[in-house]
């Protein structure tokens, strides 16, 4: 069975405002919460995000400065991986300029993170501008939905991974609880 991701409430509403409050650039954070194994896989459960504020964006990634250490909640939870948004960016292949919009997908340095760290999860939201709102899918691997703003939408997609010894970097299930949270983008 696969993995799963539960996302609390209140960590899920503070993931969909860091995004929100750095729109155009991308944004990244800490997941605090623990790590289950049950009889049918392994589970994690965010409790709590820390958002990083203190951060340096670079034309393609998101770090942290030095100094962010002073923030780190390990002492009210434990650590159990990272948090960032992809958003659309213009990009150039073969001399022609394209739009890759934002989308959930592992990055080479998510991935070199979660070998580093097999116990710990990965959650990408994809981020992109929209014409209107449509009828979203079901997706057990994502939660999909959108944002309104003074006249602007942007879609949301929100996607886990962890990586799995002999099988590699692997999708989660993803469930926010409680599923009322959901009303706000959709």
């Amino acid at each position: 069975m696969a993995g799963k991701i539960i996302i609390k409430e209140i960590p899920f509403e503070e993931i969909l405002r860091s995004a929100y409050e750095t729109l155009k650039e991308e944004c990244g954070g800490l997941l605090f919460g623990e790590r289950l194994e049950i009889k049918d896989g392994l589970v994690w459960i965010v409790e709590y995000v820390h958002p990083i504020q203190l951060a340096v964006r670079y034309p393609n990634s998101l770090g942290a400065r030095k100094g962010f250490e002073r923030s780190y909640w390990s002492l009210l939870r434990e650590c159990i991986g990272d948090y960032h948004s992809h958003i659309t960016t213009t990009k150039q292949k073969g001399g022609v300029m394209y739009a890759d919009f934002g989308r959930v997908f592992l990055g080479g340095g998510d991935k070199k993170n979660l070998r580093e760290n097999p116990d710990k999860i990965e959650v990408v939201m994809g981020l992109r501008e929209a014409s209107r709102t449509g009828k979203l899918g079901e997706n057990p691997f994502l939660v999909k939905g959108y944002i309104k703003e003074s006249g602007n939408i942007y879609r949301i997609d929100v996607g886990g991974y962890y990586y799995q010894a002999g099988l590699g970097f692997r999708r989660a299930l993803i469930e926010v609880k409680p599923k009322r949270i959901l009303k706000m983008i959709r």
